[in-house]
């Protein structure tokens, strides 16, 4: 019973295998007519690299290489040059000579065979090594409201290039671009490739140990602050016969804070909103916003602006006569009439809009008696009209009957 058993299962055994080398063939028959495998070109180039170089030696540039490859088609479109290592082994050339090796193309993707062969003309030359200082360029300022609080701090500060001697003799900076547009924070800190660049800014293609560099930047606000004077923006004009007196502003200054440029750049003083004094008589007080310059705050917001308004004042002298009244009995004027200047002053309105009528001149001459005398008239004027008279001299004479 146990060598039936046992023949039974290496049966069943043999049987699976089958099946499965069965299964597989038919699969692969299937790939080969649906997804079949063929040649193509790899789309781009492959970059050579050299093994095995000597020490204080270097490879001038080796040409990259297109290859061939077999593949299924599906697979085919999606091969890159970075699925491919292309080395080249240099231990046996001698310095200064060139010489023709074969290369070594290995696929990092599987299923992917390489069909096409190579060989690149190499040339082994003494590598020249330099130490040089990393600098930053700023490709690109910090905003407007930020500047570096101190200067940037680089690691590593050298580096060392290598490569042929005419190329490291060229090299004048190696240097490491920041875009610093998008900075924000206080500390900000960048890492990337570095370059080597000749006087001129034209790149030379040296090796840089190490390949990157770190630079750490101190960031501050660029903010300033400064006292502006103010000034009121008045429109319209205040009635006939008025005008404006003064303004105030209160307080009449304020507190401007901005970026630095910005401040620096005011040019005071800074504008209230406009007041309307249109046909005004009085005194106007009203608060009003500051204009505040774009990018920029103002503290206080808004003041209190008062535009004094006044009547013009104005002066003229009239003639007017004399009225007397009391004249004793029996005594009358020499002449028929006597005159007295008046000097009237107030609102040049009130001044022009006064009549003849409006002003009136009296002498009391109760008491008196005959002869020349001067006497000290009585004015009345309208009110609002300052009236100033002199002394008249008058002769008074015996009323004379028929």
């Amino acid at each position: 019973m146990t060598r039936a058993g046992a023949g039974s299962v290496a049966a069943h055994w043999a049987l699976a295998l089958f099946s499965l080398v069965t299964a597989f063939g038919v699969w692969m028959a299937i790939q080969d007519v649906e997804n079949p495998r063929t040649r193509s070109d790899i789309e781009g180039v492959v970059d050579v690299t050299a093994v095995n170089v000597p020490d204080g030696f270097l490879v001038e540039d080796i040409e990259p290489i297109r290859i061939r490859v077999e593949a299924r088609e599906e697979l085919l479109a999606k091969l890159l040059p970075a699925d491919f290592e292309a080395t080249v082994d240099v231990k046996d050339i001698e310095p200064g000579e060139a010489a023709t090796r074969r290369v070594r193309v290995v696929s990092e993707v599987d299923d992917v065979r390489v069909v096409s062969t190579h060989e690149v003309a190499v040339i082994l030359v003494p590598a020249a090594e330099r130490e040089i200082a990393v600098t930053v360029q700023r490709t690109e300022s910090l905003p407007p409201t930020l500047e570096e609080s101190e200067a940037p701090s680089i690691e590593p500060a050298f580096v060392t290039i290598r490569g042929p001697q005419e190329l490291v003799d060229q090299v004048a900076t190696v240097r490491l671009d920041v875009n610093l547009s998008g900075a924000r924070n206080e500390t900000e800190t960048f890492t990337g490739d570095l370059a080597a660049y000749t006087e001129s800014g034209q790149v030379r293609q040296v090796e840089i140990l190490p390949e990157q560099a770190k630079v750490t930047f101190k960031i501050r606000q660029l903010v300033t602050s400064r006292q502006v004077d103010l000034f009121a923006v008045i429109t319209g004009d205040p009635a006939a016969g008025y005008r404006v007196a003064g303004t105030t502003i209160a307080p009449a200054t304020v507190l401007v804070t901005g970026t630095k440029a910005v401040i620096d750049g005011l040019r005071p003083p800074l504008n209230v909103e406009k007041i309307d004094i249109t046909n005004q008589t009085k005194t106007v007080t009203m608060t009003r916003r500051v204009e505040a310059p774009a990018n920029t705050s103002v503290q206080p917001q808004t003041v209190t602006v008062t535009i004094q308004i006044e009547a013009i004042q104005g002066s003229e002298t009239r003639s007017v006569r004399v009225e007397p009244e009391g004249m004793p009995a029996g005594l009358q004027l020499q002449t028929g009439a006597y005159t007295a200047l008046v000097k009237l002053s107030g609102p040049q309105d009130l001044l022009n809009n006064t009549k003849p009528e409006d002003v009136r001149v009296t002498v009391s001459f109760a008491g008196a008696v005959a002869g020349t005398a001067a006497y000290t008239p009585k004015v009345t004027a309208p009110a609002g009209v300052r009236a100033e008279v002199s002394p008249v001299t008058i002769t008074l004479v015996p009323l004379v009957t028929p």
